[in-house]
């Protein structure tokens, strides 16, 4: 199955389930009409940005130029996704060619490297390069140093081809010929012929802008990127034929307009002043914004200026990013403003809406909030924007989905609005917000149906979770059923009894017992581990100590450990004469170890396991008073058993012990978030 092409006429795209087909019937040889339309050749060396406009999901996402070389870019864990496309639309029969160098892949990360012929009614001819899906590998026999190769036709009809293709540079090229008022097209890797096929439309049906595209692509792999990446496009090349007549050089003089209504009107911004069909940046100053562009009968402006963004019969063709950002006033939101001008001055329409949310008490260390609309709108992406009704339709660039973050710190402010702009409309099946610590999901929200106008805020919308727990609870009424006892010293016998609704343990005088009740289950992870605990007065100097932790090896131990304590610690935390001290410790992976003074008397000891970032973070409480937090070097993979003990240490005293000591333990839980 490797060697040759495979033609694939019906193929679910992203997935390994495929129908295979013959290969596709070629029409016999046979004279080449007059091609349509007018000669046209260009070489873009990318010596500069010229007849192309660039594109991306994320507002700080761009292109660079060096040394001839138009590079594109995708970022470590994120969904980057950029383009660029011509600016002429009208691209007919010829040869096109990229000299592109392809980018080492790592396994399975969902990116790719995309590049041909689109027209606006959706026909594509294209290249496009991955990993590929780990099915289609295996039917392609591809080595682990080799990529994948998908050539072909996404409409009319639908038929693709995949071949292996080795990173670096390599010349795509792709013919279209005009055969019976029809195109052929024919793909070549590096001379070498791929696939060809005859299409169902021609150039009456069909004229082409040239794109290229580089970054996330779900059908790529299983992956989000986990890596940065760089594509380098040495050149494009077009010896083809176009609709109109080549374009005059444009005239351009200075123009100014004023500028009113729903924009901002602070001077040195810059907004898009669209005139024949092109796209010119305007600066404002004074309430007016100036620039050169060409003379025409009407001009439309855009605010914030786009370069990427183009006027139509059809509309302007923006962007919308994904990654946006929530303020604490509403003045700072991001606009999106509209206008035609009337005599010399714009008065703009805002085409968004603001959104007013605060979160409550529930949702702390908030870092990322990401808002979509159930329905399956896309929230950002391309956008189209309809001058007759005014009205936005979006094609998601990435997850259809906001990424919202706030645009001061890391976290959001619990108690306080934030403001920040969304497309406007009825949202008939509500919104849906997910809250993310870093790349923990902390709870969802789902918003009712609502409605929201463009150029107005919401009233303010309070988010909370109630987060529901499952709680495991040993009260030590009449067993210790779930619980193992074991000592170090099995000679002094069994030092735990049941006594009034409690769990007794004791170390006998003029010993070293250390005596434990430990969980037999052995799988616990995160959550927050209780323990109701009475602390006994310790003689001064008695090597005892009292434990409430967790455990799975000496590595990976977290506690409370409560006694007397030598002087030096003592002293170093400030305890009273008649008070004990609890030292709360992780045995490694980092040591350390806090002292803090504890009076005699019942407790309520708390250890709290959080992720956070992939790692454990463990907060120590006494009393709902957080002591210490400390960021663990591991995470979910080690588990650990519950343990309570009254244990003679060596650390905790100066001196063996000359009387028994005891701990009572009323009830130990275990709580963890469905």
């Amino acid at each position: 199955m490797r060697n040759g092409m495979i033609n694939i006429c019906s193929i679910y795209a992203g997935i390994a389930l495929m129908a295979y087909a013959c290969t596709p019937q070629v029409l016999p040889s046979q004279k080449e009409e007059q091609a349509t339309g007018k000669e046209f050749f260009s070489i873009w060396d990318f010596e500069e940005m010229s007849d192309f406009k660039f594109s991306s999901n994320s507002e700080d996402l761009s292109y660079s130029l060096d040394n001839g070389n138009l590079f594109l870019n995708s970022r470590a864990d994120r969904k980057d996704l950029s383009s660029i496309e011509s600016l002429r639309g009208d691209f007919l029969s010829g040869d096109y060619e990229w000299r592109v160098y392809i980018p080492n892949i790592q396994a399975g990360d969902q990116l790719s490297f995309d590049c041909g012929l689109r027209s606006e009614g959706g026909a594509e001819l294209s290249f496009s390069v991955s990993y590929g899906l780990q099915q289609l590998r295996e039917d392609f026999e591809l080595s682990s140093d080799e990529l994948l190769l998908c050539v072909g036709s996404g409409a009319k009809p639908y038929s693709l081809s995949y071949s292996a293709i080795y990173p670096g540079w390599h010349n795509l090229h792709l013919k279209l010929k005009e055969k019976d008022s029809k195109y052929k097209a024919v793909w070549t890797l590096d001379e070498q012929d791929l696939f060809s096929i005859s299409l169902d439309y021609g150039p009456k049906e069909r004229a082409f802008s040239i794109f290229s595209s580089f970054g996330y692509n779900p059908s790529g792999g299983d992956f989000v990127p986990r890596k940065d990446y760089q594509c380098r496009i040495d050149y494009i090349k077009a010896e083809a034929y176009v609709l109109d007549s080549l374009p005059e050089e444009s005239v351009t003089k200075e123009l100014s307009f004023g500028i009113s209504g729903k924009v901002p009107l602070g001077d040195g911004l810059t907004f898009s002043l669209f005139s024949k069909g092109k796209n010119y940046p305007f600066t404002s100053k004074d309430s007016r914004i100036s620039g050169e562009a060409e003379e025409d009968s009407e001009y439309w402006a855009l605010y914030p200026y786009d370069a990427s963004a183009s006027i139509s019969k059809i509309g302007i063709n923006s962007c919308l990013s994904a990654e946006i950002k929530a303020y604490k006033t509403v003045d700072e939101c991001q606009y999106l403003s509209i206008a035609k001008a009337e005599s010399d001055s714009f008065c703009f329409d805002d085409l968004m809406s603001r959104m007013q949310i605060c979160l409550n008490e529930s949702l702390t260390e908030v870092s990322e909030i990401i808002i979509s609309d159930p329905s399956g709108r896309s929230l950002e992406g391309s956008l189209t924007l309809d001058l007759n009704d005014f009205n936005l339709y979006t094609k998601a660039l990435s997850d259809a989905c906001i990424h919202l973050k706030p645009s001061e710190g890391q976290f959001f402010t619990n108690g306080i609005p934030y403001y920040f702009s969304i497309l406007s409309g009825k949202y008939a099946q509500g919104l849906e917000l997910q809250f993310m610590r870093g790349e923990d999901k902390i709870g969802t929200v789902l918003l009712p149906a609502l409605e929201l106008s463009a150029g107005e805020c919401s009233e303010m919308i309070v988010l909370s979770i109630e987060e529901e727990w499952e709680e495991i609870r040993w009260d030590f009424e009449n067993n210790i059923n779930g619980w193992y006892y074991y000592t170090h010293n099995p000679s002094s016998g069994e030092c735990y009894k049941l006594e009034n609704g409690c769990v007794k343990i004791w170390t006998n005088a003029n010993s070293m017992d250390r005596n434990k009740l430990h969980t037999i289950r052995e799988n616990f992870g995160e959550g927050i581990y209780t323990f109701r605990t009475y602390v006994s007065e310790i003689a001064a100097g008695e090597k005892c100590s009292i434990g409430a932790f967790i455990y799975a090896d000496d590595s990976h131990e977290m506690d409370f450990e409560i006694g007397y304590g030598k002087a030096a610690a003592r002293k170093a935390c400030g305890a009273a004469e008649n008070e004990m001290v609890a030292c709360m410790t992780s045995q490694d992976l980092p040591f350390n170890s806090t002292y803090t003074p504890i009076s005699v008397g019942w407790h309520t000891l708390v250890l709290k396991l959080d992720v956070v970032g992939g790692k454990y973070r463990m907060t120590w409480l006494i009393d709902d008073v957080k002591i210490k937090e400390l960021d663990l070097r591991y995470g979910p993979e080690i588990k650990f058993l519950i343990s309570v003990s009254v244990e003679n240490l060596e650390f905790m005293g100066d001196f063996q012990p000359t009387h028994e000591n005891y701990g009572l333990f009323d009830y130990v839980s275990y709580k963890r978030k469905l």
